[in-house]
């Protein structure tokens, strides 16, 4: 079971809605005939090539065509074409041009672009439901994929990525591979790799998987309680700091204060000498006052008993 039809078909239980992202020419209907599904959503920028076989579903009211190519933002993008027959499809983007040893550009073509999880949410693809995704995206899974929120990936019970060639430079392949596999086995997906030897492809096929999606949230609540320890821990520490600084600037205060009273009572002491030498200064200021009036009272007596008989004798005469 190598091939990406066989992947497809592997699929036992009939998905709700079967989405596929670079569904080209659309080689895969009578197998999504097959299915049963109740919605169809086939997303090719070059709508022409898909026309056709899209045409011959029973009921054409289940499938949805949509032109557009899937990439990391909405906009418009430039996308290389290439001379490798495998890789004619606009979905190639430039980067491949260098890691390929033995094609060359051959063109571009500029096309509307839209996120998967945009397009989700358009076409009301949520996880109450059992979906398919595939994507043959030539390279730009490995854009698109790690980027992708656990929510939007959770959306699909299934995914089949058909990635880039073995032709590609051994180096690069392992690592953008790794980084794709690693974001979807972090989403909760059990995953296995099958090498497809005629076309010398790569498939992945990823089942939700109930254990590992409640691993995927258990560890999101550790990494949630390792973080708000952090923070609290942050927090401690700052607290800590500002109680130690409150510390230092109480003992600080307390050695300002007694220094402060110091000073006070030496200025009591001082001020209470003041006062006492102020009083004896007073005292005997006092006690000169007095001597100073006796003093006074002797400069006015007579300075000789002669003076008074002398008076006394002229008041006789008159």
């Amino acid at each position: 079971m190598n091939s990406f039809e066989q992947l497809i078909t592997s699929i036992a239980a009939e998905p709700e809605i079967v989405l596929h992202l670079g569904v080209g020419s659309c080689k895969e209907y009578e197998i999504y005939q097959d299915m049963q599904a109740e919605r169809y959503i086939f997303v090719e920028p070059q709508p022409q090539p898909a026309q056709n076989p899209i045409n011959k579903f029973e009921s054409s009211a289940k499938v949805e065509l949509i032109s557009k190519a899937i990439a990391s933002k909405r906009g418009r993008q430039v996308l290389k074409l290439t001379s490798s027959p495998s890789l004619r499809r606009p979905l190639s983007p430039a980067k491949l041009l260098d890691y390929y040893h033995d094609i060359f550009g051959s063109g571009e073509i500029e096309v509307d672009t839209i996120t998967l999880e945009q397009l989700c949410t358009q076409e009301d693809i949520d996880d109450t439901t059992d979906n398919l995704l595939v994507a043959d995206l030539q390279g730009l899974d490995e854009d698109i994929f790690p980027t992708l929120a656990v929510s939007t990936l959770n959306k699909f019970k299934w995914i089949i990525i058909r990635t880039t060639t073995l032709l590609i430079h051994q180096p690069v392949i392992n690592d953008t591979r790794e980084t794709l596999l690693d974001a979807i086995r972090n989403a909760g997906y059990m995953v296995l790799v099958f090498t497809e030897e005629t076309t010398s492809s790569v498939n992945i096929l990823c089942v939700k998987n109930q254990a590992e999606l409640e691993s995927v949230h258990l560890k999101e609540q550790l990494s949630g309680l390792e973080s708000t320890i952090i923070n609290l821990e942050q927090d401690l520490h700052i607290k800590t700091k500002l109680l130690l600084k409150a510390d230092v600037d109480s003992k600080d205060l307390q050695r300002q204060y007694k220094t402060a009273l110091h000073h006070q009572d030496q200025q009591h002491h001082l001020l209470c000498e003041l006062k006492g030498k102020l009083t004896q200064a007073a005292t005997l200021y006092h006690q000169l006052n007095l001597q100073d009036i006796e003093l006074g009272v002797d400069t006015l007596l007579p300075e000789s008993p002669d003076t008074v008989p002398s008076l006394k004798r002229e008041n006789t005469d008159e």
